[in-house]
């Protein structure tokens, strides 16, 4: 799914003549999405990236803990629900294993994007599998409560890409991580965070900040890469495709 999607928004991508980068690249990713073109745009220009650092995360974790459990998945600040798709996709054809999910709740301010998200995870085969509740959440995550993120399952998966990095150049969308920790610690019990975002510093300050936050209830960091890493992508200025460089910043933590 995830070659035929990339290839998809490829083709319709390449197909927009506009040779500046900062006005198709939705402010690298941070900006709220209002149009389709847009959508287009980031998966052109960013799955193959977010898909091989989130492979090698699943990679470096015992997702064989949630073979057997009742599992609610969140995706924070989802966009198109790369993180879900990822970690749907590297189960099925990775590992060759499931993950009985009962409810995906995908939390996103962009409405065009949740919903295009929520059309993606469908799509899936490991959706069309065990069909869990998909709920929408079309918020900032600073306006999230309580009662939105009450799981009813045994454990949940919690995902963070590309979110927790957003700083004060775009402040309608920055998190306030005091706030998200705080309403976290009062709900969720058996869940595993996963956070990574590229690496410079106010991602890595971030990251941290949220991760030490919880330091008090697991005790040890499941996963952490800060190395780049080279992925087959489209280039914008050469227009082929070639190996590209990127970087990341991840960790990974399990609260009981």
């Amino acid at each position: 799914m995830i070659d035929r999607l990339y290839q998809n928004s490829l083709n319709i991508f390449k197909s927009i003549n506009n040779n500046n980068m900062s006005a198709i690249n939705c402010n690298r990713g941070k900006e709220i999405i209002i149009d389709e073109e847009s959508l287009v745009n980031y998966m052109a220009l960013y799955l193959p990236m977010h898909m091989a650092k989130l492979y090698d995360l699943f990679a470096g974790i015992y997702l064989s803990n949630y073979y057997n459990k009742n599992v609610t998945l969140y995706d924070w600040g989802c966009g198109q629900a790369m993180g879900s798709i990822a970690l749907l996709e590297y189960v099925e054809n990775i590992l060759k294993e499931q993950i009985n999910l009962e409810k995906i709740v995908l939390i996103e301010p962009s409405e065009l994007a949740l919903k295009r998200a929520a059309e993606l995870i469908k799509q899936t085969n490991s959706y069309k599998e065990c069909k869990p509740e998909i709920v929408l959440i079309n918020k900032e995550i600073n306006s999230i409560n309580e009662n939105d993120i009450n799981p009813q399952s045994k454990m949940s998966i919690n995902i963070f890409s590309n979110i927790l990095d957003v700083t004060d150049e775009n402040k309608a969308n920055v998190v306030d991580l005091d706030l998200l920790n705080g309403k976290i610690k009062q709900v969720m019990k058996n869940s595993l965070f996963v956070c990574i975002s590229p690496n410079y510093a106010a991602s890595r300050q971030n990251i941290d900040y949220f991760v030490d936050s919880f330091g008090d209830k697991f005790d040890e960091v499941l996963y952490f890469n800060d190395k780049n890493f080279k992925v087959e992508s489209f280039d914008f200025y050469s227009r082929k495709m070639r190996k590209r460089r990127f970087t990341r910043y991840a960790k990974a933590f399990f609260v009981e």
